[in-house]
């Protein structure tokens, strides 16, 4: 959380400037509030190749499945924003903050790096860079040996896809949608989610 002329400013309307108001009210709602926590119903995949679905066993992320009901917390900390998703089976836990102007998520030993950009209304992730972080000793990763992330968030009237177990849930003005995948090299995609997200 930022402060500018005694205004308290969230984290994704510092890095975004102006281009935070050409985000859909619901984007920035979903951003914004200080504390908050919302329900997400996602459908999860680890991928069509056994051994993403092995590998993914191994990193101990979520399971896939459909219409399965994720708590999403967010508040702010001192080192940031904290995020919280607890899947049926697992809790992702990530702490995200400024790196000179990106925006910087990290979960466990592993940071990665975007770049946000604005387009009709919706949020997007290009991921741009990834360090290993031991303390304050950070160290990049090779590109080639990266992962690689993607993710946008967009109002459920933007929707570009939609499952038809996102389709049977309530949805409201202040709705959104959420789409995030994880690459690793060689063993392709190893998570992705997506769906609605409501305020809880």
């Amino acid at each position: 959380m930022c402060v500018r002329n005694d205004v308290h400013v969230s984290l994704y309307q510092s890095l975004l400037g102006d281009d935070w108001f050409a985000l859909d009210e619901s984007v920035r709602e979903f951003l914004n509030a200080p504390l908050s926590q919302w329900n997400a119903t996602f459908r999860v995949s680890n991928g069509d190749w056994i051994i993403s679905r092995i590998v993914a066993r191994l990193l101990r992320l979520p399971k896939a499945g459909k219409g399965l009901p994720v708590l999403i917390t967010r508040r702010t900390s001192r080192n940031g924003e904290e995020w919280i998703r607890k899947f049926p089976d697992v809790m992702l836990n990530s702490i995200q903050s400024e790196h000179d102007g990106h925006l910087r998520e990290q979960m466990g030993i592993v940071a990665c790096v975007f770049r946000l950009r604005v387009a009709g209304g919706c949020l997007m992730f290009q991921h741009t860079g990834t360090q290993f972080v031991f303390g304050k000793i950070r160290i990049r990763i090779p590109n080639i040996m990266a992962p690689v992330v993607q993710g946008y968030i967009e109002p459920v009237a933007a929707l570009s896809e939609i499952t038809p177990e996102s389709a049977k849930q309530p949805q409201d003005s202040n709705s959104t949608f959420v789409q995030v995948s994880l690459w690793l090299p060689i063993v392709r995609v190893v998570l992705s989610y997506s769906g609605l997200v409501r305020g809880a």
